[in-house]
């Protein structure tokens, strides 16, 4: 492999981690939400 090959594939790692960690804080904020809205339906 060359060196500019291990670059791109150690950028792509980092670039899957960062999308990864998005995706559970989008999660995590939409589970907030609904939660919140639930309760105030409920109310």
């Amino acid at each position: 492999m060359t060196i500019a090959g291990h670059e791109i594939d150690l950028a792509r790692r980092g670039l899957v981690e960062v999308v990864l960690s998005l995706a559970v804080v989008v999660l995590l904020v939409l589970a907030h939400g609904l939660w919140r809205l639930g309760d105030r339906l409920s109310a």
